[in-house]
């Protein structure tokens, strides 16, 4: 709702609210394990943006966009709207969807294939030689999760909440698709190199047909620093690779 709605017009409006059947459409009512405020129901439209992304004004400088979790503005540009009186979702939304600023997004990048070099192509391999079970497993998660994450940036999607990262390569492209497919069976059995390498070859293969094809070499890490160089903003080229 707008955030200047007088009184009475949102006293009216929870009053609808409760007197809402239980079951709509086949829907039960949310069930709420926290008591956290405004999750839904009747909440001022900046308030609601505000609570996703921590910040009451949508991202405007790069470390803006940059230090704002990217699962918040995943969810910040989810679902459909059917009315927007006061245009003010539709405001955030189409400032959210002109996406990273070219910088902050190289940055993305460059990180990521950074983590999925030192993940799959170094650390695990030291994991199997030690017989180290539980930190392979770690380090092959570590890796699905930064390629799953790679693949939404270079197609210019915001990384969406973790229980919906991998699904959510099904939906961008037939190369996604395959990363997909790569990812699932090398995680059922992540001991399995040669799993590992057809999931590294169809990363790679995204990779190659975006505008980063220049920067596929073997080991990810060399790409990360690659795309790293191009970065022409010196602040965000030197933010650590843990902040971002």
């Amino acid at each position: 709702m707008p955030d200047d709605l007088p009184d009475p017009d949102i006293q009216r409006l929870l009053t609808i609210q409760q007197s809402l059947p239980d079951t709509i459409m086949g829907y039960g009512p949310v069930h709420r394990t926290d008591a956290e405020p405004f999750r839904d129901g009747v909440v001022p439209a900046n308030l609601f943006f505000q609570r996703l992304i921590g910040r009451d004004a949508p991202p405007n400088t790069l470390l803006e966009w940059l230090l704002t979790p990217e699962w918040a503005l995943s969810l910040a540009g989810n679902g459909a709207v059917f009315r927007d009186g006061a245009g003010t979702v539709t405001a955030w939304r189409e400032h959210l969807a002109t996406y990273f600023p070219e910088p902050v997004w190289q940055k993305k990048i460059a990180v990521r294939l950074k983590r999925m070099g030192q993940t799959a192509q170094y650390n695990l391999q030291r994991t199997l030689r030690r017989d180290d079970r539980s930190g392979a497993l770690n380090q092959a998660a570590l890796f699905c999760r930064e390629a799953a994450a790679l693949v939404h940036h270079v197609h210019r999607v915001f990384v969406p909440v973790e229980k919906w990262l991998f699904r959510s390569l099904r939906d961008l492209s037939d190369e996604s698709r395959e990363v997909y497919t790569t990812l699932s069976a090398f995680a059922e059995n992540h001991t399995d190199t040669d799993l590992l390498t057809s999931a590294i070859s169809a990363v790679s293969e995204t990779l190659g047909a975006s505008r980063f094809s220049d920067t596929v070499r073997p080991f990810f890490f060399d790409s990360g620093r690659d795309v790293e160089a191009m970065i022409q903003d010196e602040t965000i080229r030197s933010v650590p690779d843990s902040m971002v």
